[in-house]
């Protein structure tokens, strides 16, 4: 843990993982309510994606916008 510093708590986000041994991302309120931190955390999620696959982010959020606006798919 942070050891004990001058800062102010504005929200938490913690990773379980449930007994089917997916990992969750839980976000609190207050971060979900901060639109500028919320965004701050996807940038940071998707920064850990590019790395992992060792591709430039401008690839990822390229992949990322080209599965948005893709058409919907119709069903019978």
């Amino acid at each position: 843990m942070l050891k004990e510093a001058n800062y102010e708590v504005l929200g938490e986000i913690r990773v379980i993982q449930e007994k089917t041994g997916d990992p969750k991302l839980e976000i609190s309120n207050e971060i979900l309510e901060d639109e500028p931190m919320y965004i701050t955390i996807l940038a940071m999620q998707i920064e850990e994606v590019a790395h992992r696959l060792n591709m430039p982010i401008e690839t990822v959020l390229k992949f990322i916008k080209n599965n948005i606006e893709v058409d919907p798919m119709e069903f019978e």
